[in-house]
């Protein structure tokens, strides 16, 4: 929403954050940049999550394609991930990106997902925009595993 968009990266991941723990025995869904700021929080909070699925999540600054994207918080993440050092866990992980993927390094989502112990997949002739019947078929695989 509107208001949300114009609130500080530190502001978004409090109110993220709030939800997380709210809501953090059930299914998570999340994508883009709503699933970066999801990492970025279990990146910094010992929060522990059930079900969690992320299609095309944001992980940090990329430069693929001749696009350069750094969201705001992107070195805590990115660090996190390269160390294997996120502060939260995921139960039940599953995460997919297209390999022509310009906003998401689809090799850093493999090793995010290794660090949260979690499922991988790389979609070939996919971008950022997974396709709506494949995305369809991959959530309702997602969710026979819980």
């Amino acid at each position: 929403k509107g208001e949300f968009l114009k609130l500080s990266h530190i502001e978004q991941m409090a109110v993220v954050a709030e939800i997380l723990n709210q809501y953090c025995h059930y299914t998570i869904i999340a994508n883009s940049y709503g699933a970066y700021l999801v990492l970025c929080v279990l990146a910094q909070s010992e929060l522990q999550l059930n079900n969690v699925f992320l299609h095309s999540p944001v992980t940090g600054s990329t430069n693929l394609q001749g696009t350069y994207f750094r969201p705001a918080g992107a070195k805590s993440l990115e660090d996190a991930i390269e160390n294997c050092a996120f502060a939260g866990q995921i139960r039940n992980l599953a995460v997919v990106v297209g390999v022509e993927d310009i906003q998401c390094d689809p090799d850093r989502c493999g090793l995010m997902a290794a660090a949260l112990k979690g499922k991988f997949a790389a979609l070939s002739n996919q971008g950022h925009q997974i396709s709506p019947h494949l995305l369809e078929k991959l959530t309702d695989e997602f969710l026979r595993t819980i």
